[in-house]
């Protein structure tokens, strides 16, 4: 099992099993919320994080969001990750593919 820390809290992640995936909100989740979103701080540990948590779940990792997805891939660049944006009304599926 994977150590996590984060200034609020240390916990223990379960080992990976096949078939299972990680969907991930950013706003009050990944990044702490902010007056606008224009204003929120990434924290420079967060692409690192995501990068790891991707290659041990074998690329099962997503990004769920009410913003858009240049907005996501803004938060977690370099990264491409698969995601969910505007609520789920655009989408970018594992292979890149956009479907909105």
């Amino acid at each position: 099992m994977a150590a996590i820390e984060t200034k609020r809290a240390s916990f223990r992640l379960p080992k990976p099993k096949l078939g299972w995936a990680l969907f991930l909100d950013v706003d009050g989740t990944l990044i702490d919320l902010a007056a606008t979103p224009d204003a929120v701080t990434v924290p420079p540990s967060l692409v690192p994080v995501l990068s790891a948590a991707r290659k041990k779940l074998d690329g099962a990792l997503a990004i769920v969001s009410g913003r858009t997805i240049t907005a996501i891939d803004r938060i977690v660049s370099p990264l491409e990750l698969p995601c969910a944006g505007e609520h789920g009304a655009a989408l970018r599926l594992p292979d890149g593919s956009l479907d909105a």
